[in-house]
């Protein structure tokens, strides 16, 4: 049985997306900028591009919107290790195909990352996504929308 994909719960992923990225994805970086394994600054306040939105505040509100995306895509799975396998699966593919292929289509010459960024990149997004995806499953057992059912589902048991 498919749960529902009521707006309440896709904002719920919006909502842990943000905060996986604020309370883990950032002090991860923070941490791999210590001991020099990337270059990247997570709390800068350098302005991005195309909007020119601090670093920061760009990072979170991705993060959130890769969590909605995250949330949107698991409404086709019950909670458990396949939801939490299958939307990991689905957003580390989407945030590295982003930070590789389309990020530096807007970054300025010469900014395009090295290896070991892309490969911190990919990192990151792999702790990330589970965690984001078990925020999602507790947000959403605390709200209480994880019993709903699709409308699709209710009409063919009558």
């Amino acid at each position: 049985m498919r749960r529902s994909s009521q707006p309440v719960e896709i904002l719920l992923g919006f909502g842990a997306g943000i905060i996986t990225a604020f309370f883990l994805q950032l002090p991860l970086i923070w941490f791999l900028h210590l001991i020099h394994l990337t270059p990247e600054h997570a709390y800068s306040t350098a302005s991005t591009l195309p909007l020119g939105v601090e670093s920061i505040w760009s990072r979170v509100f991705w993060g959130g919107v890769f969590g909605l995306l995250l949330a949107s895509f698991g409404t086709r799975y019950e909670f458990g290790l396949r939801y939490l396998a299958a939307t990991s699966l689905f957003i580390v593919a989407v945030r590295t195909f982003a930070e590789w292929i389309v990020q530096p289509l807007f970054a300025r010459a010469g900014s395009i990352g090295t290896i070991g960024s892309l490969l911190t990149s990919l990192f990151v997004n792999a702790v990330w996504a589970p965690a984001a995806g078990a925020l999602v499953i507790g947000l959403s057992l605390i709200v209480g929308t994880w019993a709903s059912k699709a409308p699709s589902d209710l009409m063919r048991h009558e």
